[in-house]
């Protein structure tokens, strides 16, 4: 079981909202670089935030938007991290 943490940083306060998905038994990643990625940056442009990365799950009918500005990570169901998916230059 995969879970996406996302961690953020509330405007204008000092705190991280942390936020927990389920993903379910699988997930692909959508960057730049992949085929698809201009279909699914198209829909979610008018958000404003800058996307690096899409998360792609629920058997391809769901779909999540990673920001910079966020710190993403997937995580087994025993709360180990299972991979580093936060923004880098």
């Amino acid at each position: 079981m995969f879970i996406l943490r996302k961690l953020f940083k509330e405007h204008n306060k000092n705190a991280y909202t942390e936020s927990n998905e389920i993903l379910g038994e699988s997930y692909c990643t959508v960057t730049k670089d992949n085929e698809g990625w201009s279909a699914l940056h198209k829909d979610w442009e008018h958000i404003g935030e800058t996307i690096y990365c899409f998360i792609v799950h629920g058997e391809g009918s769901k779909v999540i938007p990673l920001y910079k500005a966020h710190g993403n990570y997937i995580m087994v169901s025993d709360g180990k991290t299972f991979s580093n998916l936060t923004y880098r230059k």
